[in-house]
């Protein structure tokens, strides 16, 4: 609970502040559907570790520390 609260604070801050200054977070370019779509694959790693991660602490199969421990691995094996 802690950690929703401080990162709901979190947006709150940064949208009341980029409603009183727009240009510390000008909006960005649009971008198609076919091209979000074409970047899925960029970041099937990063989704994949994520689920292996809090899929195993929820399952049950490992506790946080080797939740952890897993995830760093995994990331130690992201083909460079």
């Amino acid at each position: 609970m802690p950690g929703l609260l401080l990162a709901l604070s979190f947006v709150v801050t940064l949208l009341g502040w980029s409603k009183m200054n727009p240009g510390v977070g000008p909006a960005g370019e649009k971008s198609t559907w076919k091209a979000r779509f074409a970047s899925l694959p960029s970041v099937a790693w990063v989704v994949g570790i994520f689920l292996v991660v809090i899929g195993g602490l929820m399952a049950g199969f490992f506790t946080p520390t080797e939740a952890g421990s897993v995830g760093a691995g995994a990331v130690c094996l992201y083909p460079l």
